[in-house]
């Protein structure tokens, strides 16, 4: 017979026939690329697997949701089966376009991950990929990324640049001026600037500092603190200019020793409110500028014999699902919409790649999302 098992094997011929080139070039006899002695199908070869028109692979490769269902599951299937590959080089030899996008992000975390999300979902539906450097050391003593950021930069092959300052510092200026020299398609993500001719987007941490003011207020809190992340972080200035303002506006005094200065860390926070709370004035009310802060705040209050929120009222920011609900009091704070603020930077950096380089300036809000840490005043 043909196909007679062999002896000392668990496969027939056939089978070990079928795992082989060979096999399926005599499967499919049109193909005929091969490079050191394997089977490069090529988009034609997967329409003709998949019976259909070159352009319809096409296609589904650029853009999976411009295809027919039924058509989309058929060339999904021939390329499983062929085992096709884009060749990126020659797409970019062809098309002159590589349709990769540079992000600059100061470093890595929770809410970074949503953000990363939403950019990753649209580039990806619009047949886009990504490439993530770090301007910031994560570690120090493992390496320097800032000193392999001009090449980074440097690289013809990324069409576009989406950039997330984080403080403001000769660093960050100095990032943007170096890349404005080099891409024009150039979104920046999180953070206000000055300068209307960039495309930005970003939250508006001065309202959100403001409405956690009037969620305080309206329980009747007026002595207050405020737990502040990096001195030059531009999110937490916000967050405290708007809080500091809403309280001027309802004749709240304040004074400086009402702020805390951290880093946005629960190790810090903790580890400076075991520190000052003997010596802070009196409070029923905190606005901590991220839930970390908030939660390092709460231990060493607890620590101190102080009852949230019995003693004192505790407000977060960013609503980490994974532990917010379930502090204990779990912790009311804000939402923001990091998901949507990905997914719109990464439209507007493809309609700028694209040809549409009209600079948009859009501002989301962050909601408000209240648990048992807020309460009325002792």
């Amino acid at each position: 017979m043909l196909f007679e098992k062999q002896k000392g094997t668990s496969e027939t011929p056939k089978a070990q026939l079928a795992s082989s080139n060979l096999y399926f070039f005599l499967k499919y006899p049109t193909l005929s690329v091969m490079k050191k002695g394997k089977i490069m199908p090529t988009q034609r070869d997967v329409a003709r697997i998949a019976g259909v028109s070159s352009a319809s692979v096409s296609r589904f490769i650029t853009d999976p949701g411009n295809v027919r269902a039924e058509t989309a599951q058929r060339v999904k299937k021939a390329i499983a089966e062929s085992g096709y590959k884009v060749d990126q080089s020659a797409r970019i030899l062809r098309t002159g376009r590589s349709y990769h996008v540079g992000i600059l992000l100061p470093g890595i975390g929770p809410f970074y991950w949503e953000i990363l999300q939403g950019i990753q979902d649209h580039l990806t539906r619009s047949g886009y990929f990504s490439t993530i450097f770090y301007t910031r050391d994560i570690d120090s003593s493992i390496h320097n990324t800032r000193e392999k950021l001009s090449n980074f930069l440097n690289n013809k092959l990324i069409e576009g640049v989406i950039f997330f300052p984080l403080l403001n510092t000769e660093v960050d200026a100095g990032i943007l001026k170096h890349l404005r020299q080099l891409h024009e398609n150039l979104v920046i993500a999180d953070r206000e600037m000055e300068d209307c001719s960039l495309d930005q987007i970003y939250i508006d941490n001065g309202q959100a500092g403001g409405a956690a003011a009037d969620a305080l207020l309206a329980e009747g809190h007026e002595r207050m603190l405020f737990i502040h992340g990096k001195k030059d972080s531009y999110a937490a200035v916000k967050r405290c200019e708007g809080f500091l303002a809403r309280l001027r506006e309802a004749g709240v005094p304040w004074s400086e020793e009402r702020i805390i200065h951290g880093d946005y860390t629960s190790e810090t926070s903790y580890l400076l409110a075991r520190r000052c709370l003997p010596s802070l004035p009196p409070f029923t009310g905190v606005f901590a500028v991220n839930d970390a802060t908030a939660i390092g705040f709460l231990r060493a209050a607890r620590e101190y014999g102080l009852r949230c929120p019995q003693d004192f009222s505790l407000i977060g920011f960013d609503n980490n699902r994974e532990f917010t609900p379930y502090m204990d009091p779990p912790l009311s704070t804000f939402q923001q919409p990091l998901n949507e603020l990905g997914h719109i930077a990464a439209m507007r950096i493809i309609k700028q790649i694209e040809g549409d380089l009209s600079p948009g300036h859009t501002v989301l809000r962050a909601n408000f999302v209240r648990r048992e840490s807020l309460g009325s005043i002792p």
